[in-house]
C-alpha cells in the first residue's frame, strides 16, 4: 500500500518539479555568458551547490564512462559524493554513513587525480561528519553566488 495518499504525493512531485526548474533556471542564467569549455568545467560545481545531487550525478557519469583507471576512480569518488547527499536529502543517514566510508576511501586514494573544483579536505570533512549541509563549492567570481538558492 503506499503510504502517502494521491494528493499529497501530486504536491511533492509537483514541488520536486518546481524546484528542478528554479533551480535550473539559475544555472542557466550563469552560464549563458560562457565558453562550451567553461560551461564544462563548472556546471558540476553549479549543481552541487544548487543541491541538485541526482542531477550531478548524471552529468559526471557520461564523462567517468569515458574515463579509465585512477581519473575513473577519482570521478567515481565524485559521483558518490552527490548520493551520499542526495540520500542525506532525503533523511536517510544510515545508507549515506555507509556510502560516505566508501566514498572517502576512493577520495584519499585518488585525492592527485580528482577535478580541480573538487576541495578534497572540505569534501573529506563533510563525509567524515556526515554533515547533512554539504559544502559549498568554490566559483570563479563572475560565476559566484552568495548562497546555495540565490
Amino acid at each position: 500500500a503506499d503510504t502517502l495518499d494521491p494528493p499529497e504525493n501530486a504536491q511533492y512531485i509537483s514541488d520536486y518539479i518546481d524546484n528542478r526548474k528554479e533551480s535550473l533556471a539559475r544555472i542557466r542564467k550563469r552560464l549563458h555568458h560562457l565558453s562550451r569549455s567553461d560551461k564544462q568545467t563548472w556546471m558540476p560545481v553549479l549543481l552541487w551547490n544548487q543541491g541538485l545531487f541526482f542531477e550531478l550525478h548524471e552529468w559526471l557519469e557520461k564523462e567517468w564512462t569515458a574515463e579509465t583507471g585512477s581519473r575513473k576512480k577519482a570521478l567515481q569518488a565524485c559521483i558518490l559524493c552527490a548520493i551520499v547527499y542526495e540520500h542525506l536529502s532525503y533523511d536517510r543517514p544510515g545508507p549515506a554513513r555507509r556510502l560516505a566510508q566508501k566514498t572517502l576511501s576512493l577520495l584519499e586514494d585518488h585525492i592527485n587525480v580528482l577535478p580541480g573544483w573538487v576541495d578534497a579536505q572540505v569534501m573529506i570533512k563533510a563525509l567524515e561528519r556526515l554533515d547533512p549541509d554539504p559544502p559549498l563549492l568554490d566559483l570563479p567570481e563572475k560565476l559566484s553566488d552568495r548562497s546555495r538558492h540565490d
